[in-house]
């Protein structure tokens, strides 16, 4: 574009919340999806991870594709509730009642909901695209899934799952790196030094 100084990268970022770890397995939901229901989010695969692991599901967000999913939900028979358009407010306090973070879409900017799900102390469970991977790491920060790969990653899942010391080990690893180069407060000093050159 001609444009010939160096270009500084803002990440998305996130206020960090205390680093205690939350109680796994007394939550509502196993699995939250915050998303707009169009389906390059792939929300239907998220169904059907779903139905895979018995798992009960909530799914927050809109769109043109919310009467296909409540279909598809009802052919797998999943334990679903589609609890439509939320505040980040009201977001917040599903987060607080679920287990795990699914985003399984064929494309992502930076993921602001993974942010929060890491923030918020869930395990992430991530598409394995770019955008993604440029924030989580396999079985480090959270859980890459194959969707080209769906029988083997669904089976690597439920191994991960079962094992609560590896699963809250990643959920520390992923609130250290909010704190450490997603964190809001740090973003907004960085920009205003940019400003002050």
């Amino acid at each position: 574009f001609g444009i010939e100084r160096e270009i500084k990268v803002l990440s998305n970022a996130v206020h960090p919340k205390p680093v205690n770890l939350p109680s796994r397995g007394r939550k509502k939901y196993d699995l939250i999806v915050v998303a707009r229901l169009v389906r390059w989010k792939r929300v239907d695969l998220s169904l059907e991870v779903a139905s895979k692991l018995n798992f009960r599901i909530a799914i927050i967000g809109d769109g043109p594709e919310l009467k296909n999913l409540k279909k598809i939900s009802e052919n797998l028979r999943v334990d679903v509730d589609f609890l439509g358009s939320k505040s980040e407010s009201e977001t917040q306090i599903y987060f607080k009642i679920s287990e795990n973070f699914i985003q399984l879409s064929e494309y992502e900017g930076m993921s602001y909901s993974i942010l929060q799900a890491m923030n918020n102390g869930l395990l992430v469970i991530c598409s394995k695209i770019k955008a993604n991977l440029e924030v989580v790491s396999h079985m480090k920060n959270g859980f890459v899934f194959d969707q080209n790969d769906f029988d083997n990653s669904i089976s690597l899942l439920k191994l991960l799952l079962s094992n609560k010391n590896q699963v809250e080990e990643i959920i520390r690893n992923a609130k250290a790196d909010i704190i450490n180069n997603y964190n809001l407060k740090n973003q907004v000093d960085y920009f205003e030094s940019l400003i002050k050159k």
